[in-house]
């Protein structure tokens, strides 16, 4: 094996997580696209729930509807681009995982190499989210835009939906923590494992058996030769 079997553990239960998360948040990017472009029209329901959903549907997927006057960073447009690059990042993060899922399972050489990958894009993806999560909280603070300290109900529900999506986009604040911690340990554990693959094709090359060239006797020995052969 190339890997002891803690590290082979740990990189099953870090490429778990990122198909579990990656097929999560391609759903959920993918919905909020479909919606953001077809913008269907979708009655305000009576219950408490079908209204913060409508709130979050109308603010964040199709920005048809100011709940505060103040000015927000997140637009129905820049939320539609982030969705996007989350699809992409999602897709590929979740087809990483399945193979380091595979190249574990299966005792692959190349597994040292992609639990590196897994590790660099999971914390590529955690800057991402909280990146997303600093404008989401600039956003929340602008709710309290007014000077009166009775949060009135427009405020309540800015205060509502636009944590609602920050806290979806922070993966609920643990899970984006358990991905830092979990990239940063693979990157580490890592740092001194040889590339098995990539060093066995380099000493296979450099210990195969060169041809001797042959060298050719000159045109004159040649000739000489021949008559010698040919003469009685």
């Amino acid at each position: 094996m190339v890997l002891s079997p803690a590290k082979r553990n740990l990189g099953r239960i870090a490429a778990v997580l990122g198909i579990l998360q990656g097929v999560a948040w391609i759903s959920m990017s993918l919905i909020s696209i479909i919606l953001h472009y077809w913008a269907p029209e979708l009655e305000i329901g009576t219950s408490y729930a079908d209204y913060v959903g409508s709130l979050l549907y109308h603010k964040f997927i199709i920005d048809d509807v100011e709940i505060m006057e103040s000015t927000f960073i997140i637009t129905g447009t820049t939320f539609s681009v982030f969705m996007w690059i989350y699809f992409v990042l999602s897709v590929l993060w979740c087809s990483v995982s399945i193979d380091q899922f595979t190249a574990i399972y299966a005792g692959k050489k190349r597994q040292v190499v992609i639990m590196r990958i897994w590790g660099g894009f999971t914390l590529l993806i955690s800057l991402i989210d909280l990146l997303f999560t600093m404008l989401l909280a600039m956003d929340y603070t602008s709710c309290g835009g007014t000077s009166s300290k009775i949060i009135d109900e427009a405020q309540y529900f800015c205060y509502l939906t636009v944590g609602i999506v920050m806290t979806m986009v922070a993966r609920g604040y643990t899970l984006w923590f358990i991905n830092v911690v979990f990239s940063i340990m693979l990157l580490m554990i890592l740092r001194k494992e040889p590339n098995i693959a990539y060093e066995e094709s380099n000493s296979s090359i450099y210990s195969s058996t060169i041809p001797r060239a042959r060298l050719a006797k000159p045109l004159g020995q040649q000739s000489q030769s021949t008559g010698r052969s040919m003469s009685p």
